[in-house]
């Protein structure tokens, strides 16, 4: 009975150990974090893991996270010269650069604290606090001289890669931090700029669509992140969206135009610049031909990386999603078809390599018989590869031609659709929350379109016009066959009617 007792409170003492281990690492971890949570996180390697050069910064680093990677040392050099340019321009309106400086320094060492509590996972032992207030000077001075220097003017390939770097979200600075410093700098220059002003020139360079970017409704009360939630300010609708989860499909771009949909783009006065809006006109919907408006794409060097780090961004915010409901509302439209094409292109090689095959069989039955024996998957990599060394010369002969030639020039977009198809199947989303309706709110109007795809009316007629109207020679065939046949049929009546 003894011993039971013994074991009893030996329990009892490990249980008690343990929870109040876990209240001090809690407390701990508060009093780290100064009762703010990180909102300058890593990115999830399952995001990082589909691309990790679009969360890289490629010429400059801001902040700590990134300071230490080789191909961003050069630029330190360059942040100086920057530093010494603010200083400049703040010297020769009689401001002492060493009181300026101090003012810097002063308010990041008196937030030391708080700002590092903004970054996920920092380990404090690889900087000191020393370094760390200088970092935090140094790159805030230079993103407003940046800023401020290339304002309205073209940039070069370099400022062009630094611009986009400073969207990234693993290379960004807190954003109270960035406005300390413009107080004490560009405030005192020129008092009739505000910080998001000054920002705003940058984010126009960086708009991801053709649709004007307006900041005008942003304020720093709240105050922002950083200048990526910023950018992710200037996509949320200004009104409340109310989401509704859409059982049903949304077809692809293949099927809607078949289907007889039209697709045009968002006019520039939209309200909210991610807007996909479907319009129907007076007749009812089994007989009109809808409309799609969408948000114009700006596709470039940079697209995917600005798209990527911002739904990494909503990922790890939690509460946002509608960069991700865009980009799988876009994934839906487009992955079908490409899923298509690549289909097409991978049957047209397989053709193409068996009539290789047949022809070099008679010469060289060794070599046929090694190909016979290489896997699937090897022969159509081996195919791609031919294409993409093909593509450019087919490409001259215009948008008809062999499949295998309409392969080849489309492989690079089929093996660049890739990105699409292995985001949505590597983020692991809530279809619930994020649906592709909430991008417009209009989640009867998905469903009406949903309905003209469905009626046999609309592809009928669709099927019609794509037969018999999609170039001049079809309709010249079409109106000779309409022609010839009613010669035909009153041939056919004359010759009954003087047979009798």
């Amino acid at each position: 009975m003894g011993n039971v007792d013994v074991e009893h409170g030996g329990n009892h003492d490990f249980i008690q150990e343990t929870v109040q281990t876990i209240v001090a690492s809690i407390e701990e971890q508060n009093h780290t974090n100064r009762g703010r949570s990180p909102f300058i996180h890593k990115v999830h390697s399952s995001l990082r893991n589909l691309s990790a050069r679009s969360f890289n910064p490629r010429v400059v680093s801001i902040g700590p996270l990134h300071r230490n990677k080789i191909n961003v040392h050069a630029f330190q050099v360059e942040k100086a010269t920057y530093l010494k340019a603010l200083l400049n321009r703040l010297a020769e309106l009689k401001f002492p650069q060493d009181q300026i400086l101090g003012e810097c320094v002063k308010k990041v060492k008196d937030s030391i604290g708080e700002i590092k509590a903004c970054y996920q996972g920092l380990d404090t032992t690889t900087i000191n606090d020393l370094d760390f207030v200088k970092m935090m000077v140094m790159d805030a001075c230079f993103i407003l001289e940046f800023v401020y220097s290339f304002s309205g003017k073209k940039l070069q390939l370099q400022a062009q890669s630094v611009s986009y770097d400073l969207v990234l979200l693993e290379n960004q600075i807190p954003f109270f931090v960035l406005n300390d410093i413009f107080q004490c700098t560009i405030f005192k220059i020129d008092p009739c700029v505000t910080v998001i002003q000054l920002i705003s020139e940058l984010l126009v360079f960086v708009n991801l669509f053709k649709t004007k970017l307006r900041t005008s409704h942003i304020s720093i009360d709240p105050m922002p992140h950083h200048i990526l939630s910023i950018l992710h300010r200037c996509y949320e609708p200004q009104d409340n969206i109310v989401s509704e989860f859409s059982n049903s499909a949304m077809h692809s771009v293949v099927e809607l135009d078949r289907a007889g949909v039209n697709f045009k783009p968002n006019s520039q006065d939209t309200k909210w610049a991610m807007a996909m809006e479907v319009e129907f006109y007076r007749f009812p919907w089994y007989w009109d031909k809808p409309t799609l408006r969408m948000p114009v794409l700006n596709i470039h060097h940079f697209t995917e990386s600005v798209l990527r780090n911002l739904i990494a961004y909503e990922q790890s915010s939690g509460d946002l999603n509608y960069i991700t409901s865009y980009a799988m509302a876009m994934d839906m439209l487009v992955t079908e078809a490409h899923r298509r094409t690549a289909a097409t292109c991978t049957a047209a090689h397989r053709r193409e390599d068996g009539r290789r095959q047949a022809q070099r069989s008679g010469a060289q039955p060794h070599r046929a018989t090694a190909h016979r024996r290489q896997p699937a998957a090897g022969r159509q990599s081996r195919g791609l590869r031919q294409a993409r060394r093909g593509g450019s010369t087919d490409a001259r002969h215009g948008a008809g031609g062999s499949t295998d030639a309409r392969c080849r020039r489309g492989d690079s977009t089929v093996a660049d659709g890739r990105f699409e198809e292995s985001k949505s199947q590597s983020l692991d989303l809530d279809a619930s929350r994020l649906d592709a309706s909430r991008l417009d709110a209009r989640y009867s109007e998905w469903k009406m379109m949903d309905s003209h795809y469905n009626h046999c009316f609309p592809k009928t007629v669709a099927r019609f016009k794509r037969t018999y109207f999609s170039s001049p020679w079809n309709i010249v065939a079409l109106f000779a066959g309409i022609v010839l046949f009613v010669l035909t049929v009153v041939q056919t009546f004359f010759a009954i009617k003087s047979a009798y």
